[in-house]
């Protein structure tokens, strides 16, 4: 009886390159989706940021008659805000730029009854055209609206 010869078994050199052209087409799919869920993700925490301005500056509203034209961070931590006599000298105690680093605050339009929150992307996060410079009034105003009324969630 002869013996069966043993044979190789293994990856085919066409068989490798079969698994890595699949590989490479689902990463062509998969990075540009991640990457748009991580830019919405940090456009979230930017109006997150800019919400908590928006109440530092209802809460100035409150104590004194205007909202703050200024942002001042000398204030120390246990000093909110400080009024002046008018807006254009009235500070809320804030942080323009996030922590992150993705947006920076500035506030326009600030008066006795209005302002505008400003908040435009930097570094990476500045390749989000669509929503950018994002902005929100006193009245709760949100944009922008076009090109992409998606921009701030509900």
């Amino acid at each position: 009886m002869r013996r069966q010869a043993d044979r190789q078994t293994g990856f085919t050199l066409i068989e490798l390159m079969i698994v890595v052209a699949i590989i490479g087409i689902l990463a062509s799919i998969a990075v540009p989706s991640y990457q748009k869920y991580v830019k919405q993700a940090r456009r979230g925490v930017g109006q997150a940021y800019m919400l908590q301005l928006a109440l530092a500056q209802e809460k100035l509203r409150a104590t004194c008659s205007f909202y703050a034209g200024t942002f001042d961070t000398s204030l120390g931590s246990s000093v909110p805000f400080a009024c002046g006599a008018d807006a254009a000298n009235t500070k809320v105690n804030f942080v323009a730029a996030h922590p992150d680093g993705y947006y920076s605050l500035a506030m326009t339009a600030a008066a006795s009854n209005t302002y505008t929150i400003t908040g435009t992307a930097l570094v990476t996060q500045a390749n989000d055209t669509d929503c950018t410079p994002l902005t929100l009034t006193e009245a709760g105003v949100k944009g922008p609206i076009t090109p992409d009324p998606t921009c701030w969630k509900k």
